[in-house]
């Protein structure tokens, strides 16, 4: 259930993150596991500010699109990843 809630996609080579959160939740927090690797993702409420991705303290920039809709949404692949992990999302 937390998946379609915080908006996290599993696909064969990674993740993705589209950012479905409404603001009325504020902050919010999701621990899961992919890939055998420990996850821990973050939603930052900052009240219209700019919104940033950081994957283990750094500015992420990787996108995958998505099909339905064309949009891009931040992309995770496995060979990113570390066996503990945290996406930092500011909404």
């Amino acid at each position: 259930v937390y998946n379609f809630f915080f908006g996290i996609t599993f696909e064969h080579d990674g993740l993705t993150i589209r950012n479905s959160l409404p603001a009325e939740f504020g902050n919010a927090r999701a621990n899961f596991t992919f890939l055998n690797k420990k996850f821990v993702l973050q939603y930052n409420y900052t009240k219209g500010k700019l919104h940033t991705v950081k994957f283990n303290g750094k500015e992420w920039e990787k996108t995958k699109t998505v099909q339905e809709n064309g949009r891009e949404v931040p992309f995770f692949a496995d060979e990113d990843m570390q066996e503990e992990n945290l996406i930092e999302i500011d909404y």
